[in-house]
């Protein structure tokens, strides 16, 4: 599935600093302009809980490169690949792109999404 940058906090780290670290270990760019777009909770049977927080970025430095993370993809926004992604995604992405912030809580089996609650604030 196509999906953002992302990964787990290491000890000592804010959240901020890990969505920073980790998309450049993905895709070798500095995020630039970076603020907190939100929270994402999620559930799954057997699967450990996920607490995920959003950021966006307006600007980067570097050039975007393939990693065995991640490859590079850019979409107009008004053609992002909702059918490619995860369920969840077309739920809140377009409102946190459009400067809103979210908080979303959502259960799935597998790659099925069952249940989802989602709120927004004004950025």
């Amino acid at each position: 599935k196509i999906n953002g940058p992302g990964g787990r906090l290491e000890d000592g780290e804010t959240p901020e600093a890990c969505a920073i670290r980790e998309t450049n270990e993905e895709l070798i760019v500095n995020p630039l302009n970076v603020r907190a777009a939100g929270e994402l909770f999620f559930h799954a049977e057997d699967m450990p809980r996920i607490h995920g927080f959003v950021f966006i970025a307006t600007d980067y430095e570097g050039t975007p490169t393939e990693t065995d993370e991640a490859i590079p993809l850019w979409f107009k926004l008004d053609e992002l690949p909702f059918d490619e992604m995860w369920d969840d995604d077309r739920l809140w992405l377009p409102q946190i792109l459009s400067g809103q912030s979210v908080r979303g809580y959502f259960t799935f089996v597998e790659e099925t999404m069952l249940d989802h609650k989602v709120e927004f604030t004004a950025g």
